[in-house]
């Protein structure tokens, strides 16, 4: 392991947050080791890395920005690479009170400066919690869902981020894309791309790619 980025308070903060998360989940049983350790994996890192690039190449970033997550899971890799890249305030909605629970315990006392708030809600029945506060929403979990331009809950005020993926042999992926025109075709027609691209997904070997788009109203 490269431990130079332990040299940073904030990161070495974190990591020994993360550590203590590990415990946390191991004294309730949750069951939840492997998939709270899943979130760190590479596949993860590079994807929500690529997407915080696309998002600073588009200039959709800015400072004291509030950002809504769609599918938040944990938040483990993009709450931290989103505050680091100016956004002071990060909502997240994710249908399981499990992954809240965890998320809450890991951010609990990362930032004195950052808000963080998980939202237990099935954002596809009912408007998201403050989505109407939010600057950039974003899901990157559209594999897991039905096409966005089904989605009734659009701020049109807001910057959009998607990410999906053609790992349809997944269990939970129940609308993966065989291509990035695949992927846009399943936006709203009103909705201007400002970006769309396609990266092979190294760490898997095996054809896998990450579509991602940057868009608008």
């Amino acid at each position: 392991m490269d431990h130079e980025f332990l040299n940073d308070r904030r990161q070495r903060r974190f990591f020994l947050e993360t550590l203590d998360c590990f415990r946390y989940i191991d004294k309730w049983d949750m069951g939840r080791s492997k998939d709270f350790a899943d979130s760190f994996c590479t596949n993860q890192c590079v994807s929500k890395q690529h997407l915080i690039d696309c998002l600073n190449k588009t200039k959709s970033l800015r400072w004291q920005d509030t950002a809504g997550i769609i599918g938040s899971w944990y938040g483990s890799i993009l709450y931290p690479s989103l505050v680091a890249n100016k956004i002071t305030k990060i909502i997240g909605w994710d249908m399981d009170p499990w992954s809240k629970k965890i998320s809450d315990h890991l951010f609990k006392k990362y930032w004195d400066h950052v808000y963080i708030e998980n939202v237990v809600q099935d954002v596809w029945v009912e408007k998201p919690k403050s989505i109407d506060e939010c600057n950039i929403i974003i899901n990157t979990s559209c594999e897991h869902m039905p096409p966005m331009k089904y989605w009734n809950h659009f701020n049109y005020n807001s910057i959009y981020a998607f990410q999906s993926n053609n790992m349809f042999d997944v269990k939970d992926h129940i609308n993966c894309v065989s291509s990035l025109d695949e992927f846009i075709d399943q936006m709203p027609g009103m909705m201007n791309i400002m970006h769309a691209d396609e990266i092979e997904i190294e760490s898997l070997d095996d054809g896998s790619k990450r579509f991602t788009i940057i868009a608008s109203f």
